[in-house]
């Protein structure tokens, strides 16, 4: 059995590896089209197979559209600022849950641990990305306000949005700065300013950043007095500042709850062990302990994410 799961578990990384190359490649030709350069000898380059190969792209990006779990995924790792792409994360993080398979096989010699092994690898990849995801765009919205005061400078001085953006963006701290600097990359290669900015709001999912994109959208477009629309997002943003620092400041108890609930179990057991350490040593030796401690942790962890839900704002 243990043979088998290793054979499959080889050849699905293997498939992922090769997807990955395959990706890569197309990565790489797609660059090259949007940044116009057609310089290669022309036995090794033809016009109809880069438009092949960028259609290829196109399409596959459609495809991982459509699936919710890999639209997350792409969105989680732009916002962390992740080198790898979505291939590439997706092949190492297989490549360590391999890894941790493999080494419990070898400690436990049993398959179920291997396998639990394997999903809790991916289990806390995801999570820890979620967090760095979340952590990243409440970084950003509060960095905003103070881009936005440098755009209302710069277009005030008689500067265009464009330059008002780049003058904004050079001393942006990340990660506002990094994102800017790509807006300002497919603005400057000719992009559509309404799509380049509905997809940037779109990829950070914060509120603050659709209000800005939205005003941005409108004047960019329609034209007239952009300072103005700015000045109004500016309010708006210090506005929801303010109440998001009151409904922290309520949440509190509900937050500290959730920590003192998650951390009163550990202290408890400690306490017991340190007193009694043969009443553990029997616990975990019964099969009904070992099945009592696993949804004693199962229900720890769905009550800290529920007070956690409880506590959190809603935009």
């Amino acid at each position: 059995m243990a043979i088998v799961v290793l054979l499959v578990l080889a050849a699905a990384v293997v498939a992922l590896f090769a997807w990955y190359l395959w990706i890569t490649r197309l990565d790489a030709q797609r660059e090259r089209l949007m940044a116009g350069v057609f310089d290669e000898p022309a036995r090794d380059v033809s016009l109809w197979k880069d438009a092949a190969d960028l259609l290829q792209v196109a399409a596959l990006q459609r495809l991982l559209s459509r699936s919710p779990l890999a639209r997350r995924l792409q969105e989680r790792l732009l916002r962390v600022g992740m080198p790898l792409g979505l291939a590439g994360f997706v092949l190492a993080v297989a490549a360590a849950a391999v890894l941790a398979l493999l080494v419990a096989l070898l400690l436990s010699g049993r398959v179920d641990v291997g396998l639990l092994a394997f999903l809790a690898v991916i289990a806390i990849t995801w999570v820890v990305l979620s967090m760095v995801s979340a952590s990243r765009v409440r970084k950003l919205e509060l960095q905003l306000p103070s881009f936005v005061t440098q755009m209302i400078t710069t277009l005030g001085a008689g500067g265009t949005p464009l330059a008002a953006v780049r003058n904004a963006a050079r001393n942006a701290p990340a990660p506002l700065g990094p994102s800017m600097n790509e807006i300002i990359r497919r603005l400057e290669i000719g992009a559509a300013p309404v799509e380049v900015w509905r997809d940037w709001a779109e990829n950070w999912n914060s509120a603050a950043g659709k209000l800005l994109s939205t005003a941005l959208r409108i004047k960019w477009d329609a034209g007239g007095e952009m300072s103005t629309m700015l000045g109004y997002v500016l309010d708006q943003l210090e506005s929801r500042r303010r109440m998001e620092l009151r409904v922290d400041t309520l949440t509190a108890q509900a937050r500290l709850a959730s920590i003192v609930l998650i951390a009163l179990p550990f202290v408890i057991g400690f306490i017991t062990y340190s007193f009694n350490p043969h009443l553990f040593q029997e616990m975990l030796a019964d099969p009904i302990g070992q099945k009592a401690l696993m949804v004693a942790g199962a229900l720890m962890v769905v009550g800290f994410f529920w007070l956690r839900r409880i506590a959190r704002l809603d935009s």
